[in-house]
């Protein structure tokens, strides 16, 4: 249920699990499924969440940060540690980069040898970090077969297969994280402008995926690796080597992997690599959008869901409004706003209490505490079993 690729055969295998421990059906349904958008496959997967499932890793980072801190520790000094361990990361980073180029491996450097023009762009703008990772995928991307299809219409037919790893599909990157016809729910399909299966070689055992080229310049995979995690996959760079409708730009891969010299400038002069080009498609380049796939990401942003989250959300806003105002000394004219907003939203709260129905109350849930029972205030009237303490006089 957890690897399903389709909300349908999720919500048939939940009913199925609800029917065979029916004695579990409440607590399934107030603990698992009201939070099934952060753990089902077919939803957490079309979220930016740099493929983190817990938070394992934030954890182990603040235990480092805190061991070599103290509560007298100044505000400069919780900036350096942090940028002392970012520096550790970069190190790592570089030097299995460097690993990479040594020549006694016996292998000529995949990315001088046939992306070295694209290479310089990651350089000018990624971190090293990043920078790794897309240069695995971009050495990676010799390992596949490409096929176009002529009629890639039948691939919509394609349901949910049966994923019987016991491991989580999304560990999995051999395997499709999203059915072909989810790719294109939202998408015209006269916008699809070539498709392409790719597949590893026969050695290797795992599943084909498919790449969808629009006419907008973007490209949607069945991976979902750049949009869970805001990297260029492999499939991509293994297609690029034979079509030319693949277009690669910088503003594909999110902001935050920029370094610090490339965070906010402008990407509106920079050029679209092209790894196969035709001179007649050059003027072309400019009328690039990538609209197809901002709109993709758009639709699938996973929505807060708790008042907490909410709450959390909202106030960072509230307090950056707050100090704007104060820096342009124009307090009163926010507070006028937050007073009408007040005001229009007590009146609709008002009209639609009227119009709804009441719904009757039940007593809440007990939770039972461990251990000593928390103090509570009694009541007057209750007796008191604690006997009471006569003091004898001597007199």
């Amino acid at each position: 249920m957890h690897n399903s690729l389709c909300h349908n055969k999720f919500e048939t295998q939940w009913n199925a699990l609800i029917n065979k421990y029916p004695d579990c059906k409440n607590y399934f349904i107030r603990t698992l499924y009201s939070c099934k958008s952060s753990w089902a496959s077919y939803v957490i997967n079309r979220n930016f969440t740099t493929g983190i499932q817990s938070t394992q890793r934030v954890e182990v980072c603040n235990k480092v940060i805190k061991d070599r801190l103290t509560r007298s520790s100044r505000l400069a000094e919780v900036v350096k540690e942090i940028q002392k361990t970012f520096n550790n990361q970069s190190k790592k980073a570089m030097l299995s980069e460097y690993k990479n180029e040594i020549l006694t491996r016996g292998m000529p450097n995949i990315i001088d040898e046939y992306f070295s023009e694209l290479d310089k762009i990651l350089q000018e703008y990624l971190t090293p970090q990043i920078l790794q990772k897309q240069h695995d995928q971009m050495v990676h991307s010799l390992c596949y077969d490409v096929f176009l299809y002529n009629v890639w219409q039948s691939l919509l037919e394609i349901m949910d297969n049966s994923y019987q790893q016991n491991m989580a599909r999304e560990d999995d990157y051999n395997q499709s994280q999203s059915l072909f016809s989810s790719l294109l729910k939202t998408i015209p399909h006269n916008s699809v402008k070539e498709v392409w299966n790719v597949i590893r070689h026969s050695v290797q055992n795992s599943e084909p995926q498919h790449i969808i080229l629009l006419n907008d310049g973007s490209h949607l995979c069945t991976c979902l690796l750049l949009i869970n995690k805001g990297i260029v996959c492999q499939h991509f760079f293994c297609v690029m080597s034979y079509s030319t409708n693949v277009y690669f730009h910088i503003s594909l891969i999110p902001h935050c992997w920029y370094n610090n010299n490339k965070y906010n400038i402008s990407q509106e002069n920079i050029l679209t690599y092209q790894f196969v080009r035709e001179e007649s498609e050059l003027p072309l380049l400019k009328l690039l959008t990538f609209q197809h796939l901002v709109e993709f990401k758009q639709t699938h942003i996973e929505q807060l869901q708790g008042p907490k989250q909410k709450y959390r959300f909202e106030m960072s806003y509230a307090k950056k409004a707050l100090d704007l105002a104060i820096r342009a000394n124009r307090v009163e004219e926010f507070v006028s706003h937050l007073k009408n907003f007040i005001e229009v939203t007590k009146n609709d709260l008002f009209d639609t209490q009227d119009n709804t129905n009441f719904i009757s109350i039940e007593d809440p849930l007990h939770v039972p505490h461990k251990g000593q029972q928390p103090n509570r205030y009694k009541s007057s009237g209750e007796p008191s079993k604690k006997a009471r303490r006569i003091v004898q006089s001597t007199d």
